[in-house]
């Protein structure tokens, strides 16, 4: 089922649906990338997504519907490093997904040009 999202996503996203659709002809959606894995129950599992300037950003564009935990964080270890933290909930088996965005290319003083997408597939199992 996990990987049907990840198709119906990369078309959706392909076609110009308008969940994905840029916002303006300088907005341009440069690329993405889709992640499996598999984690057993109660497992943490953290995705490095890594340093944004400081007119760049991260978010979450479609969150996670059997997380505990779904978050960005920064992770100051020298460079301000943007990381995922996902944990699904108690006794939780199956699959999950989430959907992050983040949107580059800012000079400082116009808006980020470019978005890329990580789409994080999980599969929970004992």
């Amino acid at each position: 089922m996990r990987k049907l999202s990840a198709i119906l996503f990369l078309l959706a996203l392909s076609a110009g649906c308008n969940i994905f659709e840029s916002e303006d002809e300088h907005t341009v959606v440069k690329d993405f990338d889709v992640v499996n894995t598999e984690i057993v129950p109660g497992e943490e599992y953290i995705h490095n997504l890594g340093a944004l300037g400081d007119e760049e950003q991260a978010t979450i564009k479609e969150d996670s519907r059997n997380a505990s935990i779904s978050e960005l964080f920064y992770d100051f270890n020298g460079t301000a490093v943007v990381k995922y933290r996902y944990r699904p909930k108690p006794g939780f088996t199956g699959e999950d997904t989430v959907v992050l965005e983040m949107r580059r290319g800012s000079d400082g003083e116009s808006r980020n040009t470019d978005i890329y997408y990580t789409v994080i597939n999980f599969n929970i199992r004992e």
